[in-house]
């Protein structure tokens, strides 16, 4: 029988959080998009994202699927790399900010602590604000990159 070295289970432990936390987030941002539109529906008094799944709440995943297969329009000026790099920043940076914040105590498992956080820094909140802030020149990059006047 093989065992995990410390550094093993860490960096699998780690990425074990990151998954986690990814999943949980960009599912929760894709049902509360779709509340979104149910609560907007209601205030124009229409229906709303119905047809696919019970009560429509299949839509985010038709949603994404659609996102996936939709074709990709690229001004014919623009830096082909900063362009598509772009919205990548943006979504990378805004998600790195979770990787501080504190889900629940730790708990032992094998003799590991685990802490229910992707990192525990003493500035976490000094890095929150750095992270995100920077995510102002993804949206200059894309700009910039299109080369549009």
């Amino acid at each position: 029988m093989t065992t995990f070295s410390d550094a093993t289970f860490l960096l699998l432990v780690t990425l074990v959080k990151i998954v986690v936390i990814l999943v949980v987030l960009l599912t929760a941002i894709a049902y509360v998009t779709w509340l979104e539109r149910k609560v907007i529906a209601h205030i124009q008094s229409r229906w709303g994202p119905y047809r696919v799944g019970p009560f429509g709440l299949l839509q985010p995943m038709a949603d994404g699927i659609k996102f996936l297969f939709k074709e990709d329009i690229m001004p014919v000026d623009a830096d082909r790399i900063i362009y598509l790099l772009a919205p990548f920043l943006a979504f990378s940076l805004a998600f790195l900010s979770f990787a501080v914040v504190p889900f629940g105590t730790s708990f032992q498992v094998g003799g590991h602590t685990i802490s229910l956080q992707v990192t525990n820094l003493d500035v976490g909140l000094l890095f929150i604000f750095a992270v995100t802030s920077l995510g102002v020149y993804s949206i200059a990059l894309a700009g910039w990159s299109s080369n549009s006047k």
